[in-house]
């Protein structure tokens, strides 16, 4: 998953989603 909405489309609302997502698969 190569993707930075940061960079391309600032959408805390996709970021947030990914970063909750991802922590808890990580976890």
């Amino acid at each position: 998953m190569r993707y930075r909405p940061s960079a391309r489309q600032p959408q805390p609302v996709f970021m947030a989603t990914s970063h909750v997502g991802f922590r808890t698969v990580g976890e």
